[in-house]
């Protein structure tokens, strides 16, 4: 009796295949690719570059300088330190959104104020009353008025002294609790720092409410290629509905400014670095990006976007997928040797790590206390500070080791399932069980 087609062996492979063909983006599979990716990364040894250090808010440092939020000048000296020891670029986690005003200052501001505007021109009524008295008592007019005249304008004099003095006292103390002022200058004088500053991720539907001011739109990337018809496919960056830039006194400073956004994948875990956000009609790197090209000497006119391809920074290209992610390793410690130092904010600021150690590098400044932002999930390390995240995204652009999906991985990924679906509908059935299997 013949049988059916259907009972056949190479009609069982053939449905076996395409339901694996058609389950390949399941959450199941997907959660399987994601864990070998992260096997594959911990198993891959690579060596982390070594001109970038991290230096830590940590617990140490709140304990012995005090609760976060710290004000401004802690940062500015620390600046001015780091600059003073050679560092190459400065990469500041913190954001700097707001100013910084200290409760006292808005009082000093206003007796500044009203001793500015103030008249102590007239002659108090007691000195007056003196001249009266020894005019009357003297029957001397003529010495009576110079006394007056000695003690009116000797007191007069001392008074206006003293408000200049109280003035300029008040002076000191507002420039004192001004600490945007002096991070500001601590920026200015270095040159070297580079902001970092969120977007608000999601899909535009019209127009900004607002455009970004002057010295974000520097940061704006203007070399787009479309070598692919990207935008016909619909293939960009991930975008952006909003944007917080550092505050003008600071931002307007800066080096460079660029995005802080984790993008995680579906599991919550972090795996990949958007090297460019769009926001409406234009183009911002990430501060991994920015850091990258400050370190070799590269201003964003040295950035060049390939839509749906790669980044170019310089002569170095970043292959990446069609939203402009690029696939970041991950460094594994080694023989429980950190991927990257790590130093305490507070042993660098009092001077007990020399600041020499930094000549040449790239620094990233950012939280690692216990309450102080929140951890990420990668493939080395269940929980890791989003500035240590950021120095393996920077070592991996610069030591080129992210990793890429090939131009031929589709038909590669074909000939898998062709030689998958032979090998089940031709082979296994004229196979023994244990060799088969």
């Amino acid at each position: 009796m013949k049988s059916r087609f259907w009972s056949t062996d190479w009609f069982i492979g053939l449905i076996v295949t395409i339901t694996i063909v058609f389950s390949t983006g399941s959450s199941q599979l997907q959660s399987l690719e994601r864990s070998a990716y992260d096997w594959g990364v911990r198993s891959t040894e690579r060596f982390p570059s070594d001109k970038i250090a991290v230096i830590a808010i940590d617990d140490v440092s709140i304990a012995n300088i005090g609760r976060w939020p710290w004000p401004r000048d802690l940062h500015a000296e620390l600046i001015r330190l780091l600059s003073e020891g050679g560092v190459k670029v400065i990469g500041q986690t913190v954001y700097f959104l707001e100013p910084q005003i200290d409760p006292g200052i808005v009082y000093i501001q206003e007796l500044i104020n009203f001793f500015s505007n103030a008249s102590f021109n007239d002659v108090p009524a007691e000195i007056d009353s003196l001249s009266n008295q020894l005019d009357a008592k003297r029957k001397n007019k003529a010495y009576a008025d110079l006394l007056s005249f000695y003690l009116e304008s000797s007191l007069h004099t001392r008074l206006n002294q003293d408000i200049e003095t109280l003035k300029g006292k008040l002076f000191e103390a507002e420039q004192a609790l001004d600490t945007d002022s002096k991070l500001a200058a601590s920026m200015s004088a270095s040159r070297r720092v580079v902001l970092a500053m969120p977007f608000i991720l999601g899909i535009p539907r019209g127009k900004p409410d607002q455009e970004m001011p002057n010295y974000v739109l520097q940061n704006a990337l203007s070399t787009i290629h479309d070598r692919v018809q990207a935008q016909s496919q619909g293939l960009y960056p991930i975008t952006s509905v909003d944007a917080i830039p550092p505050i003008k006194p600071l931002g307007s400073v800066a080096a460079a400014i660029g995005h802080l956004n984790a993008i995680p994948d579906v599991d919550g875990a972090i795996r990949s670095e958007a090297l460019v956000v769009k926001h409406f009609d234009r183009f911002y790197p990430s501060i991994a990006l920015q850091l990258a090209a400050k370190s070799l000497n590269l201003s964003n006119a040295d950035i060049k976007i390939n839509l749906a391809e790669s980044v170019e920074l310089g002569s170095l290209k970043i292959k990446t997928d069609s939203q402009l992610l690029m696939n970041t390793f991950f460094y594994s410690d080694i023989e429980g040797i950190p991927a990257f130092q790590v130093d305490s904010f507070y042993d660098v600021f009092s001077g007990k790590i020399p600041v020499e150690k930094y000549k040449g590098k790239i620094v990233i400044i950012g939280a690692t206390a216990v309450g102080v932002g929140a951890n990420q999930v990668t493939p080395v390390d269940p929980a890791m500070p989003p500035a240590l995240t950021l120095a393996h995204s920077v070592s991996s652009i610069l030591n080129e080791d992210f990793f890429i999906s090939p131009e031929w991985g589709f038909w590669a990924r074909l000939g898998a399932f062709l030689l998958i679906a032979l090998y089940l509908m031709l082979i296994i059935p004229r196979l023994k069980a244990g060799v088969a299997a």
